[in-house]
């Protein structure tokens, strides 16, 4: 796992000799490798543990440090992380200390472990599991949604996000595996049995949609003598110049559902311009405006399409 250091962005890949000599000794210890959703979701389905990104080298990164809960590139649903028996992992598999070097040679020591599987991916991962830990301080984070008034993220709503939700998460993690749940707060590891039942019993946030077609094109710049502006014209006639995804609308919308949208919707033209139909979706916040959550063509959709 590379350091979470935004302002390091070359490194190469140092191989170090250590004491074990390239893995000669059994003793390894516990190793840690931290998890995203759709990477543990493949795990409790598959039982296996794939090779992460091209510059490991087709091999799975660990860390000897149990107080890592982040690397770069890691994204926002990465709640989980695997402590896993690397005594038993070095029966099967080679597994070597790796340091990375910035381009100006500063050495940056997160006590990184390779284990080189040569592109394979790690079967009966269970049998080297020895705990799956939930990292608490990530997912109360996570409660904080990055849209405007107190509406909560989707890792707590029903809004069908892609990434799935929290409970469902733990609802997985307790109807497929056998893995013995602990959680992290700071440096505390332990197990909470208390926090993991909250998290399966607290009731998700019912989030309702509103969709309306509106005609999105170019219109000569209303400020300058050249370029074009970007505009929406909403189903009452109204422009939005300078719209954007995340933007809230104080608008009376007619409620259109998705089984009555129009998908047949023609362009118009509008002084000259073409204005092609797209689908509005609204999400209807707490005090009652509208988030304008996404905009898509209506000639790439159908019916069928989760929008």
């Amino acid at each position: 796992m590379k350091p979470n250091n935004s302002y390091v962005y070359i490194y190469s890949i140092m191989w170090i000799h250590s004491y074990r000599g390239f893995n000669e000794s059994k003793s390894v210890g516990r190793l840690y490798h931290i998890l995203n959703f759709g990477k543990l979701k493949y795990v409790i389905e598959n039982n296996h543990l794939k090779p992460g990104q091209a510059s490991n080298r087709g091999n799975i990164s660990t860390t000897r440090n149990k107080m890592m809960n982040s690397y770069i590139g890691d994204g926002p649903a990465t709640f989980f992380k695997l402590e896993l028996d690397g005594d038993k992992l070095s029966e099967k598999y080679k597994i070597r200390p790796v340091s990375y070097i910035s381009h100006t040679n500063v050495r940056f020591e997160e006590y990184e472990e390779l284990i080189i599987t040569n592109g394979k991916p790690i079967e009966n991962l269970d049998d080297y599991v020895t705990k799956l830990i939930i990292l608490k301080d990530r997912i109360e984070k996570a409660r904080i949604s990055y849209r405007p008034d107190d509406s909560p993220s989707d890792f707590f709503t029903t809004a069908n996000n892609r990434l799935g939700t929290i409970k469902e998460m733990i609802s997985l993690i307790k109807e497929k595996s056998d893995y013995e749940i602990w959680t992290q707060q700071g440096s505390v590891i332990k197990k909470d049995d208390e926090y993991i039942q909250s998290l399966l019993d607290e009731e998700l946030y019912d989030v309702k949609f509103k969709y309306d077609v509106w005609h999105r094109g170019d219109l000569p710049h209303r400020k300058y003598d050249f370029g074009v502006e970007d505009v929406l014209i909403d189903s009452e006639g109204r422009l939005h110049y300078n719209w954007s995804v995340g933007d809230i609308y104080d608008i009376e919308t007619p409620g259109i559902k998705w089984d009555d949208i129009d998908f047949d919707s023609k362009a118009i033209k509008y002084k000259g311009s073409e204005f092609k139909p797209y689908l509005i979706k609204f999400r209807i916040m707490k005090d009652g405006s509208y988030y304008l959550e996404d905009v898509k063509p209506i000639d790439w959709l159908k019916k069928s399409d989760i929008f």
